[in-house]
């Protein structure tokens, strides 16, 4: 099902405003339409409308080991680590004790132990 942006910039004079509605569907997207009018305000009004189909993405098998030096992307936490989902980190060394592998920052600010089924290769 597809997704719906919607921006509206409104000009007054030297003033301009920018308004972005995000719709889940398209469907979403046209019962809004339906139910708003627009009233005339003396305003220039451009409406720029963005419609994008949902990406499929191939399944990936979980990672099972890591390449130290290598970048991924945080994708879960499932063992503790303190990252949050989304960051990007490398792998700067192995702890051979229980399959974790020791991993920072791209900025070196921070690290954590984590094991191979919370990232993904990028």
């Amino acid at each position: 099902m597809a997704s719906v942006t919607k921006t509206i910039t409104e000009t007054i004079g030297e003033i301009q405003k920018t308004t972005s509605l995000y719709f889940t569907s398209f469907e979403d997207f046209m019962e809004y339409e339906r139910d708003v009018n627009f009233a005339d305000s003396g305003a220039t009004t451009s409406v720029s409308i963005v419609v994008e189909e949902p990406r499929v993405e191939a399944a990936q098998a979980p990672l099972t080991k890591l390449e130290v030096g290598k970048k991924y992307r945080i994708t879960k936490e499932l063992h503790g680590h303190g990252f949050d989902v989304g960051d990007v980190v490398v792998v700067t060394g192995y702890d051979y004790g229980d399959g974790e592998y020791k991993v920072e920052l791209l900025d070196g600010s921070d690290y954590w132990y984590i094991k191979p089924d919370e990232v993904e290769e990028i």
